[in-house]
């Protein structure tokens, strides 16, 4: 055997002993160096980790956060009631206006403001629901489709132009007559709310002058649909008519109240007064 000849099968030997490491391929150092990295990150995680007794001190934290927050919610509420300064805060769901009976009215004419504020979200559920219903009829086909679609925006324009009307013309202006002792306001009180009250009794009846008066739930419309046949529209026109009347009715009576209330107390001649004021631009003329 030559002396340049090796045996593959010797375990030993000096030249396996001494041999060079083999260098690592570019992809198995990287995939060492990533290792690394993710062990470091372990490392920070574990280091950063909550405890219980951590967890409970930052909710501790949290809630003591939360009652700093409510108390100068409050201060800032109590120093804008001092100002004069009031939030809108109704409806509570999306407030657009400010409305606080208890506090507003004197506590001797609240039973006058109730009411009012009874027949007035009356109003506004009639004309809510007389738009259901109007449309259930014209889906369902109780009445033609040409006679349905003028219905449907009759209802419509019923609802959008009725419900902030009733706001302005009578509910507001009972609301700040009571609050600011105004008889001027309970004039423009009375004129809005006559005209509310006639238009309940004209919806009650539905008397068939615009599209054959199917644009409100009253008793005729309601007649009408029975007598058709359509059973399942009656009976939604039957409910609304039902609502017109008893809007009628609550309306009635507090116009006796805030009647009574207006002769018994003089307001006709101080409204006499405030007008003369107001003509000659004297005083208080807000109402």
């Amino acid at each position: 055997m030559s002396k340049f000849d090796t045996n593959p099968f010797d375990e030993g030997g000096e030249s396996s002993s001494n041999a060079a490491p083999v260098p690592k391929s570019g992809l198995g150092s990287f995939f060492d160096k990533a290792g690394a990295a993710v062990s470091s990150m372990a490392a920070s995680f574990d280091s950063v980790a909550l405890t219980p007794k951590d967890i409970v001190e930052k909710e501790t934290q949290l809630a003591a956060r939360e009652q700093e927050l409510k108390r100068r919610e409050e201060e800032i509420t109590q120093r804008e009631a001092s100002l004069g300064i009031q939030r809108n805060n109704f409806p509570p769901f999306f407030p657009i206006i400010q409305h606080d009976i208890p506090t507003d009215i004197p506590a001797h004419v609240q039973y006058l403001q109730y009411p009012a504020f009874l027949s007035w979200l009356g109003i506004m559920l009639c004309l809510v629901f007389n738009f259901v219903a109007v449309l259930v009829s014209w889906i369902l086909g109780a009445v033609s489709s040409t006679s349905g679609l003028g219905n449907f925006f009759l209802a419509i324009i019923y609802g959008v132009l009725g419900i902030p009307l009733s706001y302005i013309l009578w509910y507001r202006r009972l609301y700040n007559s009571l609050k600011k002792d105004s008889a001027l306001g309970f004039g423009i009180f009375f004129l809005g709310f006559l005209i509310h009250c006639g238009f309940c009794i004209f919806a009650s009846v539905a008397p068939p002058i615009f599209f054959s008066g199917m644009a409100l739930t009253g008793v005729l419309s309601t007649i009408t649909l029975f007598g058709d046949g359509s059973i399942t529209t009656g009976i939604f026109f039957a409910v609304g008519t039902a609502l017109f009347i008893g809007e009628t009715c609550l309306s009635i009576y507090t116009l006796g109240l805030v009647y009574a209330y207006f002769r018994g107390e003089g307001k006709s001649t101080q409204m006499r007064r405030e007008a003369a004021m107001a003509s000659a631009g004297i005083g208080n003329t807000s109402v």
